[in-house]
């Protein structure tokens, strides 16, 4: 993996914050800043995953949903070996 060096200005409170962190879990500042902002960009990613997902489904199912609902009830029940529930 290559990498990019870069220059950040934060808050000096944070920047010792940080010191403190990557010391206590022996890696660097650089190592835990990645760590930081992996992190933050992967929770973003499904934040915004989920938000579509909720605009999408807000209305509920539509007719083609509700099909593929009853075509799986359907079949679940062919493979409990039971007509109806």
């Amino acid at each position: 993996m290559s990498t990019i060096k870069t220059a950040v200005s934060i808050e000096e409170s944070l920047f010792r914050r940080l010191e403190k962190e990557a010391e206590a879990l022996e890696i660097s500042r650089s190592g835990l800043i990645s760590l930081a902002v992996e992190s933050y960009l992967s929770r973003l990613e499904a934040e915004r995953i989920t938000a579509k997902l909720n605009e999408v489904y807000a209305n509920g199912p539509d007719e083609e949903d509700i099909k593929w609902l009853e075509a799986a009830q359907v079949t679940y029940m062919e493979i409990l070996g039971e007509e109806e529930w």
